[in-house]
C-alpha cells in the first residue's frame, strides 16, 4: 500500500466530510508554533539584554566603590576638623533654615557636588528627632583607603552641629586612616580641641559594628 505524502493526506482530510472540521489543525498549530517560537526568541533577546545591563550596572558600582574620595572628602586643618571647600559647601548646602514662630525649621536640599563626584553621591535623607536634624549622605568610595558608607550630619535648631564618616572597616581601622590625614587621634579615642569661640571634640568610635570618625562642635 502506497503511502500519502503529508500534504496528500492533508489535501484528502481536507475533502472528506467526516474529518473535515479538522483539516485546518495543522495550519493552526504550525502557525501557533512559529509564533510562540517568535515570542520565545524575542524574550531570550530581551532577557540576554537584561542580563547584559544589570551586568554593567553591577560592574559600574563596584568600580565606584573603588574609586578615592580623598579630594572631595577633604580638610584644610584635620587636627580641628576644619573642612576643604567642597566638603564645606556641601555640609552648609544640606538644609535650608526659613523662620518656624519663634524658632526655624529645616527643609532638606540638593547639596552642590563637583561633576567629578556626582556619581558616588547618593541622594540625601533626612530624619527629625525633635530640634535635632540628622541628614544621611550615602557614599560609593574610599577615603584613605578605606571604604567609605556615608557621610551623617548632625545639626541642633540654632545650635552647634557635626558630622560623621561612616566606614565599612573596624574602628581601628579608622583611627590609622584618620591619624594618616592628620586627625591625631588619641589613644581615649576622642579629644576636645579648642579653638576660639567654640571648640571641637574629634574621635572615633563604634557604629553598628563598624567604625565612625566625627566632629562635634561644643
Amino acid at each position: 500500500m502506497q503511502s500519502l505524502s503529508e500534504g496528500a493526506f492533508n489535501d484528502w482530510r481536507c475533502r472528506n466530510p467526516e474529518v473535515r472540521g479538522a483539516c485546518h489543525l495543522p495550519v493552526f498549530w504550525r502557525a501557533l508554533s512559529n509564533a510562540a517560537f517568535a515570542s520565545c526568541g524575542n524574550l531570550v533577546v530581551y532577557f540576554l539584554r537584561t542580563i547584559v545591563t544589570l551586568s554593567v550596572l553591577v560592574a559600574s558600582a563596584g568600580s565606584l566603590a573603588n574609586e578615592p574620595l580623598d579630594k572631595f572628602i577633604s580638610f584644610d586643618d584635620p587636627y580641628y576638623c576644619n573642612p576643604g571647600k567642597d566638603l564645606d559647601a556641601l555640609l552648609r548646602g544640606l538644609l535650608r533654615w526659613e523662620a518656624d514662630g519663634e524658632s526655624y525649621k529645616g527643609t532638606l536640599t540638593i547639596p552642590p557636588v563637583p561633576r567629578a563626584f556626582r556619581k558616588q553621591v547618593q541622594n540625601p535623607s533626612l530624619a527629625v528627632e525633635g530640634n535635632r536634624y540628622l541628614v544621611t549622605v550615602p557614599l560609593k568610595g574610599t577615603w584613605q583607603g578605606l571604604p567609605l558608607r556615608s557621610l551623617l550630619v548632625v545639626q541642633w535648631v540654632e545650635s552647634e552641629g557635626g558630622l560623621f564618616l561612616l566606614f565599612d572597616a573596624p574602628v581601628e581601622a579608622v583611627r590609622n586612616a584618620a591619624n594618616r590625614a592628620g586627625f591625631r587621634i588619641p589613644l581615649t579615642d576622642s579629644e576636645y580641641r579648642d579653638e576660639g569661640v567654640m571648640g571641637v571634640t574629634v574621635g572615633i568610635e563604634d557604629h553598628d559594628g563598624t567604625g565612625a570618625l566625627y566632629c562635634v562642635d561644643g
